[in-house]
Order: structure tokens, then sequence, then C-alpha cells
């Protein structure tokens, strides 16, 4: 009885963490969604503030997924599984689609917050190339980019990393002297580039192709983010503009570093409370 109640303890903070920070976000999101559309300065210019908006507004989706999909995270071995003890992590395939989702919106995230730093650094420092966000065509180019952006994320989800017959081989023993549940009935994606047995090494090639890709789309926007932030630092330095639009400028530039470190700081604090949570979320 002791070990049921303390289950009930467990579980129910799990579901409150769970509860406070999509809520919390979700406020704080739909506030800045106002002191966006009613407090900015004009200076800021409306292709920016339509940027800042659509963070946001993805930003909510984003938490309404993390809270629908539940994403837990189990290691083992070679592999790695995220597997979904939310809604609907026993109707198939719902609890999979929710984490391809959750996983695409990571994706429309990351490249959202990439646009940030571009659009900042072409007002900084290639203003001829502004005209990519005011007119009718770039702007549909550029927004079809960030939507495909994420799609790849949740194809790679999807297709490269859906469970198979070997991951199931290897893993589920493992996962059943875990859980006590069979891998079979549960809801995830899996990670597992390869594997070794009496030093022979077996490598999936479709798992291991899905993680390259994604490892390369993050070095592309991380790249990105890099670059544009250091001209931007070094333009700013040595740039002869008014002390009021320097500032300006500055202040818009701080506000974008502390928004990409809270956003990947928030994503890894996500990280550690699902492997911390991976002993008791199959019993919510």
């Amino acid at each position: 009885n002791l070990l049921s109640d303390m289950m009930s303890v467990e579980d129910f903070v799990a579901i409150a963490s769970y509860f406070t920070i999509f809520v919390s976000g979700t406020v704080l999101n739909i506030i800045f969604i106002y002191v966006i559309i009613n407090g900015t300065r004009s200076a800021v210019g409306q292709a920016y503030k339509h940027i800042l908006i659509s963070f946001a507004i993805c930003n909510i989706i984003f938490a309404s997924m993390e809270f629908i999909a539940k994403p837990g995270i189990f290691i083992y071995g070679t592999s790695l599984m995220t597997f979904s003890h939310g809604f609907f992590q026993s109707v198939k395939p719902w609890g999979f689609l929710s984490l391809c989702i959750f996983i695409t919106m990571y994706g429309i995230n990351t490249a959202l917050l990439t646009l940030h730093f571009v659009y900042r650094y072409i007002v900084l420092c290639r203003h001829n190339l502004l005209h990519i966000f005011e007119e009718s065509a770039s702007i549909a180019a550029v927004t079809l980019s960030v939507l495909s952006w994420g799609f790849i994320y949740g194809f790679i989800t999807f297709y490269c990393f859906a469970a198979t017959d070997d991951y199931y081989e290897y893993a589920n023993p493992s996962v059943y002297t875990r859980f006590g549940v069979d891998a079979h009935s549960l809801s995830f994606f899996c990670i597992f580039t390869h594997k070794v047995v009496g030093g022979v090494t077996t490598i999936y090639w479709l798992s291991t192709l899905g993680l390259g890709l994604i490892f390369l789309m993050m070095i592309i926007t991380f790249g990105l983010m890099l670059f544009c932030g250091v001209e931007m630092y070094r333009t700013l330095k040595r740039t002869s503009m008014s002390q009021k639009s320097k500032a300006l400028q500055t202040q818009l530039l701080k506000a974008l570093a502390v928004q990409s470190l809270l956003f990947h700081a928030i994503g890894c604090i996500y990280l550690h409370s699902n492997r911390s949570d991976s002993n008791n979320v199959l019993h919510m």
C-alpha cells in the first residue's frame, strides 16, 4: 500500500509539473503576443513583429504537443527510445504521430529562431536585402522554408526512427524488465544506429541516415545563428549610427541571445525531467 501511495504521489507530481509548465508557458506567450502587438516601438519593424508573433504562437503549439504527447526517454545500450505516456499512449498510431508532430514543432521553432537572427543580421549588416521580408513572393518562400524545415524533422522521425523488428529483438527484454510491459504495446520512436554482438558490429542504415540528417540540420541552424550573432556584434561595435539606434539594436541583440538560450535551456529541462521520470511514467 505504501508503495502504491508513493507511486500515486509521484504520478500526481509528474502530471502537475507538465500542466504547470504548459499553462505558464501558454500564458507567458499570450502576454508576449499582446506586448508585441500593442507595446513595441515602430522602429522594430512590422516584419520582425510578425516573426516574433509567429514564434510565440508556435511555442504555444509546441508546449501543447509536449503536454499531449508527454514524451519519456529510455536508453538501452546503443539505442534511445522516446515514448509517449500522454493521452494517446495506448491508441495506435496516434501516440506515435503525436510524438512526430511534437518533433515537427521543435523543428519549426528552431527555424523561426534562426530566422530571428537572419532578419536582425539583414537589418544591421545587409540592409539592401531587406526587401526579402517585404515582397509577397519572398515572404511566402520564407514561410514555406520554415514549415518545410519542421516537416523534415517530423518526417525523419516518422520514417527513419520508426520501430523495427531488430529494435524489438534488441531492446524488448530490457523494456520489460524496466517497465513491466512489452515494447509492442508502447507508442514510441527510437534511434537505433548499430549494435555490437560478439565483437561484430551491425549498422542500421536508415536510423543512421536519419540521425545524420538531424545533426546536419542542427549544425546549419546553430551555425547560422552563431554567424549572424557575431556579425551583428561586430557591426554594432564599429557602426556610426546614432546612440539611440545603436542602443535599440543592442537591446534587440541581447533579447535575441536570451531568447535563444531560454529555448534551448527549456529543451534541456524537458529532456532531464523526462529521463528522471521514466521509471514511473508508464504507471500513469
